[in-house]
């Protein structure tokens, strides 16, 4: 189609039909760049963030990087034994029963006692190399004390 062709095809068409698709060609120089805008804003977004998603992924390896490697773990139900008793012992913490529960690994339950005391025991277990696998706090009566039971094991590696 050249240029002749489309000025004969206007001036055919009625003053309405003019202002029909003169307001199309307004609708479309409006919305076809405002398409294109939001399609590219929302790449944009996307990419940001995944941007501050990387970082946040970044940071978290940076510090586990910091914090060394992973603690020697327990390797077996002997040694898990030794390590849960002595370290609840160095905390005065008395175990009321102590029994196996699977290959590596243990049942333990105290008598009432702080539950800071109890919170600090499970820290050291895990610095010890031990994972807790179940726990059951509960407050003992009307105290301000706590019984607590675990069940803890021998780290797999």
């Amino acid at each position: 189609m050249n240029l002749e062709q489309i000025v004969s095809w206007w001036r055919a068409r009625t003053s309405r039909e003019r202002l029909m698709v003169q307001l199309l060609g307004g609708i479309f120089a409006v919305a076809l760049p405002l398409s294109a805008y939001q399609g590219a804003a929302g790449v944009r977004d996307r990419a940001a963030a995944a941007l501050r998603e990387a970082r946040e992924v970044s940071a978290g390896v940076e510090t586990l990087r910091q914090l060394g490697p992973a603690p020697a773990g327990v390797s077996n139900e002997a040694s898990l034994r030794s390590v849960a008793l002595a370290s609840a012992e160095s905390l005065g913490l008395k175990a009321s029963r102590v029994e196996p529960a699977g290959a590596g690994r243990l049942k333990i339950a105290f008598e009432a006692a702080d539950s800071r005391i109890i919170y600090r025991w499970m820290d050291a277990m895990g610095k010890r190399g031990a994972f807790i696998v179940q726990t059951s706090i509960v407050r003992d009566g009307d105290k301000d004390l706590v019984l607590a039971q675990f069940e803890i094991g021998a780290s797999p590696l």
